[in-house]
């Protein structure tokens, strides 16, 4: 028969037991939670990059070096884009080299270059529609077909 004293000790042997159980099972989905994060952190990178990629081999790329839109409609549009590549693209070689807070550390300031980026939208989309308003106005009185590029 267990005294008081005893039966306290047993119970509070099983309650640590218990505590240490329910701990390491935390642990656990806290790593499988960080290791998802991460895994998805990264497969997002690569998919930015990969449409930063796109935008430029067939949208800025061409409409520069092709003379098709004047330069300052065509800075409107696209703004700093090849910046924000380059910073991306030094931003995932740091995330595979080092941990993904240091490379976030190193790279922060650089990040700001999307708070220009994003102040510029509603003069890139300004400047986007006016440029097909004129494309459409140049159709209508030339008779001039303009073939639209199909998504």
């Amino acid at each position: 028969m267990l005294t008081t004293r005893s039966r306290f000790k047993v119970l509070n042997e099983i309650a640590q037991q218990n505590k240490e159980q329910i701990d390491t099972v935390t642990e656990e989905k806290r790593e499988k939670r960080r290791k998802k994060v991460i895994r998805e952190l990264f497969e997002t990178e690569k998919t930015y990059l990969n449409h930063l990629e796109l935008v430029n081999k067939y949208f800025d790329f061409p409409l520069r070096f092709n003379c098709l839109i004047p330069d300052n409609i065509h800075s409107k549009i696209f703004g700093n884009i090849e910046q924000i590549w380059e910073v991306n693209k030094t931003l995932q070689e740091y995330m595979e080299q080092t941990t993904i807070g240091q490379a976030f550390h190193y790279l922060g300031p650089f990040l700001k270059l999307y708070s220009s980026y994003a102040n510029n939208h509603e003069t890139a989309l300004a400047a986007l529609q006016i440029s097909m308003e004129v494309i459409h106005l140049y159709q209508a009185n030339s008779g001039v077909p303009y073939e639209w590029i199909q998504r």
